[in-house]
């Protein structure tokens, strides 16, 4: 620009000009534009600097190229004008680039032409106050020109074609540079494009070549074990189930043809796992050509999975509702839809005939109101669950009973009833003569106890006055015996029919238990009472005839009476009576009795205990506590002795004492020993299985159990059972078993022939002899807590412990201190070598987790060492 404006002053047009200073022009112009516009693209703030750069590069530029002229021409320069181009240059160039730096994509190329203009402007402006500060003489022609020269027209032309030449070179450059970005960035879009849709797609993407081998996976191969560079070149076929490749090879040759398929098969992942899978095949097609195959694999193994359950969920239930052994139906808006054949059988019609009947043209009219109200409660009331007992009716309209359970569904897609019909017709005759038979006694027709307390209750609830009679038959067992049960039965019959005509004009008669019967007569007097009972005797002053025989017997009757002898309650009333009742059989029998308050107070406690007894073990209300036995040679724990305790649930803890007596007249004390026994062992085993060193354990066998049948029998089933070896097992007994001294000694010899150790406890307190010491095989004695309570306060007490310890040695027996609860007493008994004791000193009874827990600190009470003891001390005691 600057040498083509030069043309324009005369004379330059007709002088030459120095190249070396031309091209130091333009590459000063090159370099100083370079520089402004890289600071201007890479620091955001550069405007003003760059501007600045600019201004003076092209400044330079213009005053190199005037100096380009050499000699010829003598240049002055007005400096304030000088000043003033280069001023000019600079805000133009500095709003142009401004206007750059601010414009946005919607009118760039506004704002660009508007900036170039301004550009332009600003250099011409630059050029020609340039050219105006000059004042140009010439010099003499021809003079001064260096050989580099050029003509100044020439040259001016030649840089502008050439600088037009390279506007157009970088217009066109610009232009396809942009069209390249933009197909570039398409490209990278699309490749993006791609990899997301590959890389991020929840189902594994694999490209095959065309011979099935793979070149390519993504990151979803992972979740099935492998990797990509395992896979890669790898055939496919070995990844594929046996039985679905040939399916699979074929789909792969059908995209081969260009042909897309979906399809179901199976791969296995790198452990062997079988996983299913849909797979979708893609062929690749480049210039209608298949070079690959995308395989797009989708994890179908739950979907498998629950597809297969129910299908057989489904082919389960359709088995059992069409071979169910009861009938099966579905209802929709009142009318059967489906019905299996134990439904039509039970109907006696045809499955056509029953579809699309209303449900209520099988039941009975009486039944229909109820069976509408159960549809509604289901169809309206959203009821999910019925069921209901109905009279039904079949084709040739018997009637029959029949139980409907009901409960809601769906069935194509509309609310619906299904459930099962059961013909109970049998159940129901069957339940009628179980509820005739639950309230009668089946041998005499009479009422049993049970209806006659329901009765009873009912009456005692209205408050009313009732006198009640409980009559037992005397001697009755002697007719079992002598006769049979046979005519003891009907010997019960006939009492049963004589009753009958006394009884049931006045009041309630049932029999109970066995040759007992129960009558009860509302608003009697005391004196009505005894009349009546009066009048009972008498009429078993007949015989009564049974067959060839003729029998006698005469009841006992005891007697109570509400309000006065009770509080409202049907069996403690029966309880007072029979009390009464037993009074009489101890009276003499034959006669009759009121309860009395003062006569049965013990025996109605004792009563109430028995009962509670009977019940306790069934209730588990039975513990045991376990007393330990230490060796006093070595401080050892040597065993325990179990003892039962009752915990009542109203009463708390019972006393032994008040209810072992009472066990063992009632003969409750088998069972409850059979339940100590058992427990006791397990308990044994349980402690040496969790660490605790093996000992004895001590059981009390009472008189009563020692001549129960098949004790030996049951001692070794409860051992096996608990696994517990018979050598720690230790029944004590007492010297009161020794009376039947020939059974007793056969049964403990066959006993200690098992292993089992017999200790004899309470020793000097019964009826001690020595002759069962030396017959019976004993191993043990236990000294009674009697003496050794007063052992060291009492010479007569020491004398007694000191003998049986003595002799006990002699023996070659053991013996056992029971009662120790002082350090005297140990130090007693240590001193004379008493083999074992216990008592409170060592411990109290223990439950079995206390003594697990208390074993170390009870086997650091006794020292190993012999402690002396000094008569001394009882003396001044």
């Amino acid at each position: 620009m600057h040498f083509v404006g030069t043309l324009s002053y005369h004379p330059f047009n007709q002088l030459k000009v120095n190249l070396l200073l031309v091209w130091a022009s333009l590459l000063t112009g090159a370099a100083g534009t370079y520089v402004a516009f890289y600071r201007f693209s890479q620091e955001e703030n550069a405007v003003v600097s760059s501007s600045l750069i600019m201004g003076l590069s092209i400044g330079a530029m213009h005053f190199f190229g005037m100096e380009a002229f050499y000699d010829q021409i003598v240049m002055r320069y007005n400096i304030p004008l000088v000043l003033l181009s280069i001023g000019i240059a600079m805000p133009g160039t500095y709003l142009a680039l401004r206007w750059v730096r601010t414009c946005s994509s919607h009118d760039c190329k506004r704002v660009k032409l508007r900036s170039g203009v301004t550009m332009g402007a600003s250099v011409l402006g630059l050029h020609y106050t340039a050219m105006a500060a000059a004042t140009i003489s010439t010099t003499l022609p021809g003079t001064g020109v260096f050989q580099l020269s050029m003509d100044t027209t020439a040259m001016a032309e030649s840089l502008g074609i050439l600088t037009i030449g390279l506007l157009l070179l970088v217009l066109l450059g610009a232009k396809i540079k942009d069209r390249i970005t933009n197909q570039s960035l398409q490209l990278k879009t699309n490749e993006q494009y791609y990899q997301s849709l590959y890389q991020e797609n929840p189902n594994m993407v694999l490209t095959l070549d065309t011979d099935g081998n793979f070149l390519h996976a993504n990151k979803v191969i992972e979740s099935y074990g492998y990797t990509e560079g395992e896979l890669l070149h790898q055939s496919f076929i070995p990844y594929i189930v046996p039985e679905y490749l040939p399916n699979t090879i074929e789909q792969f040759q059908r995209a081969l043809q260009g042909e897309p398929a979906t399809y179901e098969s199976a791969i296995y992942s790198k452990m062997g796992e079988r996983f299913e899978v849909s797979i979708t095949n893609i062929p690749i097609i480049v210039e209608d050509r298949v070079v690959g195959v995308y395989g797009i694999l989708t994890d179908i193994t739950s979907q498998k999975k629950a597809q297969k359950a129910l299908e057989e969920t489904e082919a389960k239930y359709r088995s059992l509702a069409e071979d169910a052994l009861v009938g099966t139906y579905i209802i929709q808006d009142g009318k059967i839809v489906y019905a299996n054949q134990k439904l039509t059988d039970m109907f006696g019609v045809t499955e056509a005939e029953i579809v699309q009947l209303n449900i209520l043209d099988f039941i009975c009219e009486e039944d229909h109101a109820l069976m509408s109200g159960n549809l509604n409660k289901h169809e309206k009331e959203g009821c999910p669950f019925t069921h209901c007992q109905y009279r039904a009716k079949k084709k040739d309209q018997t009637e029959f009973y029949v139980e409907i359970h009901g409960s809601t569904t769906n069935y194509e897609g509309r609310p619906a009833i299904i459930g099962t019909v059961i013909d109970v017709t049998d159940r129901k005759k069957a339940e009628d003569t179980i509820a005739y038979m639950a309230y009668h006694d089946s041998l005499t027709g009479l009422k049993n106890r049970y209806h006659f307390c329901n009765q009873l209750g009912t009456l005692l609830a209205d408050g009313s006055p009732i006198v009640l009679f409980l009559m037992d038959l005397d001697h009755f067992k002697l007719i079992n015996d002598a006769l049979g049960h046979e005519i003891g039965d009907r010997m019960i019959k006939a009492v049963a029919e004589r009753l009958k005509e006394y009884v049931q004009r006045e009041g309630n008669l049932a029999r109970g238990a066995g040759d007992e019967f129960l009558i009860s007569i509302p608003r009697m007097s005391r004196q009505e009472a005894a009349a009546f009972a009066r009048r009972l005797l008498d009429c078993f002053a007949d015989p009564f005839y049974v067959d060839e025989y003729e029998l006698y017997t005469t009841p006992s009757i005891g007697i109570s009476c509400y309000p006065s002898d009770g509080e409202g309650e049907s069996e403690e009333l029966i309880r007072r009576a029979d009390a009464a009742m037993n009074l009489v059989k101890r009276s003499g029998k034959n006669n009759f009795q009121f309860y009395q308050m003062t006569q049965a107070k013990n025996d109605l406690e004792s009563l109430k205990i028995e009962t509670n007894l009977r019940k306790a073990l069934e209730r588990d209300e039975f513990l045991l506590n376990y007393q330990p036995k230490l060796d006093l040679a070595s401080g050892k724990v040597s065993g325990v002795e179990a003892l039962i305790r009752w915990k009542h649930p109203q009463k708390g803890f019972i006393s032994p004492a008040d209810f072992i007596p009472l066990a063992e007249k009632t003969g409750l004390i088998i069972p409850i020993g059979e339940w100590v026994l058992r427990t006791a062992c397990m308990q044994a085993v349980a402690w040496q299985k969790a660490g605790l060193p093996a000992f004895e354990i001590s059981v009390n066998l009472s008189v009563r159990q020692l001549y129960q049948p098949y004790l030996l029998e049951k001692i070794q089933g409860i051992l096996e059972e608990s696994g517990l070896d018979p050598a720690y097992l230790e029944l004590e007994i007492t010297e009161s078993i020794m009376m039947d001294s020939e059974h007793a000694l056969k049964i403990l010899n066959e006993l200690r022939s098992l292993g089992i150790k017999i200790s004899l406890d309470d020793f000097g307190t019964g009826f001690s002899s020595l002759h069962y010491l030396k017959e019976a095989p004993i191993t043990k004695i236990k000294i009674d807590q009697s003496f050794v309570r007063n052992c060291t306060t009492d010479s007569n007490d020491a004398t007694i412990v000191k003998t049986i310890i003595v002799m006990t040695q002699q023996l070659n027996l053991e013996v056992n201190a029971e009662g120790v609860e002082s350090e005297d007493h140990l130090a007693f008994l240590q001193k004379y070598h008493c083999n074992e004791a216990q008592g409170y000193y060592f411990s109290q009874p223990l439950t079995a987790d206390e003594f697990a827990r208390q074993f170390s600190r009870m086997e650091r009470i006794v020292s190993p060492s012999e402690e002396a003891w000094d008569e001394n001390i009882m003396k001044s005691r």
